[in-house]
């Protein structure tokens, strides 16, 4: 698989993982190749060889494995048990330590060893949108819900990373205050930025 970002500077970069059916030892050819209306097309072959994976490190030391585990699942919060969900799949406001109502966007708690992210997913901001929609069917509302599900997720990281990073230049502010008032308008948006009605519901419904 080849996986291209955008040209940056006259540069491009390319991320290059090998089929899931290639053998150790293997070659694998790839060909890039550089096209232009008025001119030949400028190319280069290049020849990989399939490795053994290795668990290599990034910048703070961390390996492969560490990164993948450092990376959270969301967990949905509801105002009431659901009977459709897995009850280990799920939280309730009740089961929260902190008091949740509709205001409440999402809480990031970690320890040393795990950082999870609990998402409302009857906060009024979803259910706001939600309730602007027209002729909405099941799989559109599941759409919806799924992006705001993971729009929340990262916002709530990055979020709580940043007021991690100047912990020492806000002591005398409440974070999880400052944390929530955050999160409450980066909600009451971000449906709005992410989602383009009409494209994602022609996806959701190929």
């Amino acid at each position: 698989m080849l996986t291209l970002n955008v040209l940056h500077k006259g540069t491009l970069t390319a991320r290059i993982k090998a089929p899931e059916q290639a053998n150790i030892g293997e070659i694998i050819r790839i060909r890039f190749e550089l096209t232009h209306p008025y001119r030949e097309s400028l190319f280069q072959d290049i020849e990989f060889r399939v490795v053994k994976p290795q668990n290599t490190e990034d910048r703070k030391g961390r390996t492969d494995n560490e990164l993948e585990k450092s990376i959270p699942s969301p967990i949905p919060v509801y105002r009431q048990e659901q009977v459709d969900i897995a009850e280990n799949d799920y939280k309730t406001w009740q089961d929260m330590d902190s008091e949740w109502n509709e205001n409440t966007v999402s809480q990031v708690k970690e320890t040393d060893t795990s950082k999870n992210v609990y998402i409302n997913m009857d906060s009024k901001y979803l259910h706001n949108f939600i309730k602007r929609q027209t002729n909405i069917s099941d799989r559109k509302l599941e759409a919806i819900k799924r992006n705001y599900l993971i729009a929340i997720l990262l916002y709530s990281i990055i979020v709580k990373s940043k007021l991690n990073e100047i912990e020492d230049e806000i002591t005398d502010i409440d974070k999880e205050i400052l944390f929530n008032n955050m999160m409450q308008g980066v909600s009451s948006i971000i449906l709005d930025l992410t989602l383009d009605n009409k494209r994602i519901f022609e996806h959701e419904e190929d």
